[in-house]
């Protein structure tokens, strides 16, 4: 025991020295320090789908121009209904000039002379000028009585003209919504690409100068060591490739958002979307009875029609009636006389013969009608053809993602047993980023899947005016 007891004696000291030193050392420290706080790390601000769609409505050029065409529409629509108003002039002027007049003074009444011995009575006769200055105001007023439904079809065209802009704002308004919601997508999900292919560029390149050194090489074999070096190009590839998709995305959004900052997407929300489908029965019935390209198109028929209508009443013994009315007052500046008159006139025009203007107009009044109607049913087909095309994409869409997304679970199985492995050697490494990069590639094959489906499903909800049923759904955690 007493070697045993030595040891204890010689211990307890050491054990009571070490901890006074790691107080010392520790309170050191501490003063070193001195009152500084830990810094806290401060989280970036989250942006929503609001605030970007908010940012779009408030910013996006072609929406500010669809404002004014609705503006210059109102106005228009203002000026054929001035059609129906009386239009009155005044007018002000002010006359200057001189006449030459006779003075017959000397001249007898009788035609006679006045002086004997004297022939004629030119003789006594005196001429001067008289000043004429005047000032005169005249009040016209003209109104059209009957102008065969000239003004009254052009007001139903404007009227018509301002809904149908109405109408095309209303569908940028959709498009561009799409647009947006379908760049978001595609963005975050090139963001969650690029970082897998950075893993992987990370594990290639250290493999890929580990087998090019002269040390390594028996090791890696010359046939690994070029496959390692194809892979790692492969991911440069890869890499450069989603790289120049998002800058791209950037200025997609730039464009569609002016004042857009690239740090608002790494701030925003994950996002996702679902849509209760309709059926491709009552999806077309909608478009075509009830869809915003539907209504635009049975407004040009409208139009065209309120035209031909116009042009059928131009004939030659239909007459234009107009009123016109006037009063005159005019002052000499001289004589200080005053003269007041006034007309007025109903005036009745016969186009008798106008080198055929009018049957011509009616022709081309007739055939655009006949042409818009024809249109319009030919849209609504193609649009029914083009709906039926979604409806498949959005099938064969969704179960090719579902392909994907298992195999991609497989291969993050294998990639989480590797991991999970005591002992990584180099062959382990090396087998983790070539599945690194296979992931990448499944996950960008299943991107392209996911965006074919969503562009169909927003395609589909766009085209029947159900774009404000797609649900977006955000999620703080990426």
């Amino acid at each position: 025991m007493y070697p045993y007891n030595l040891f204890k004696k010689w211990v307890t000291p050491y054990k009571v020295l070490v901890c006074i030193s790691a107080l010392l050392l520790n309170s050191h420290i501490s003063e070193a320090s001195g009152s500084k706080k830990p810094k806290k790390v401060s989280k970036g601000k989250v942006y929503s789908f609001k605030f970007f769609h908010d940012q779009l409505l408030l910013t996006n050029d072609e929406l500010k121009m669809k404002k004014r065409d609705r503006i210059l529409a109102e106005e228009n629509l203002t000026v054929s209904k001035s059609g129906h108003y009386p239009k009155l002039d005044l007018k002000v002027g002010a006359n200057g000039g001189s006449e030459q007049e006779a003075s017959s003074s000397s001249v007898d009444p009788s035609g006679g002379a006045g002086k004997m011995g004297l022939s004629g009575g030119s003789a006594g006769t005196s001429n001067y000028k008289v000043n004429s200055d005047s000032i005169s105001g005249s009040l016209g007023l003209t109104y059209n009585v009957f102008s065969r439904f000239a003004t009254h079809n052009s007001i139903l065209n404007a009227q018509n003209g301002v809904n149908q802009k109405l109408l095309e704002r209303d569908l940028l308004l959709d498009r561009k919504k799409k647009e947006l919601i379908h760049l978001l997508l595609e963005m975050q999900s090139l963001l969650k690409i690029k970082k897998v292919l950075l893993r992987a560029e990370y594990l290639l390149k250290r493999l890929a100068y580990k087998s090019r050194s002269k040390t390594r090489r028996l090791f890696f074999g010359s046939s690994r060591g070029l496959k390692i070096d194809k892979k790692y190009k492969e991911i440069l590839y890869q890499k450069t490739k989603v790289t120049e998709y998002i800058e791209t995305g950037h200025l997609a959004l730039k464009n569609l958002i002016p004042n857009y900052r690239p740090y608002w997407l790494k701030g925003l929300k994950k996002l996702s979307i679902s849509y209760n489908l309709p059926s491709f029965d009552d999806a077309s019935k909608k478009f075509l009875k009830k869809s915003k390209t539907s209504k635009n198109l049975s407004l040009d028929i409208q139009n065209y029609k309120n035209i031909h209508n116009t042009t059928t009443w131009e004939r030659a013994w239909i007459p234009l009636a107009f009123l016109s009315a006037s009063q005159t007052t005019t002052q000499s500046l001289k004589t200080k006389e005053v003269s007041n008159g006034w007309s007025a006139s109903l005036v009745f025009q016969f186009n008798l013969f106008d080198g055929f203007y009018s049957s011509a107009r009616r022709s081309q009044a007739f055939n655009m009608y006949k042409i818009s109607q024809i249109k319009k049913r030919d849209q609504l087909s193609k649009g029914v053809i083009l709906l039926r095309k979604d409806y498949a994409q959005v099938k064969t869409s969704s179960r090719k993602k579902n392909f994907i997304q298992a195999i991609i679970r497989e291969k993050r199985f294998k990639i989480k047993n590797i991991k999970q492995i005591r002992e990584r050697g180099v062959s382990t490494k090396t087998e983790e980023s070539f599945m690194l990069l296979d992931l990448a590639k499944k996950e960008m094959d299943k991107r392209e899947a996911q965006k074919n489906y969503e562009i169909a499903l927003l395609n589909i909800a766009t085209n029947i005016d159900e774009l404000n049923k797609v649900k977006i759904y955000e999620s703080t955690t990426l």
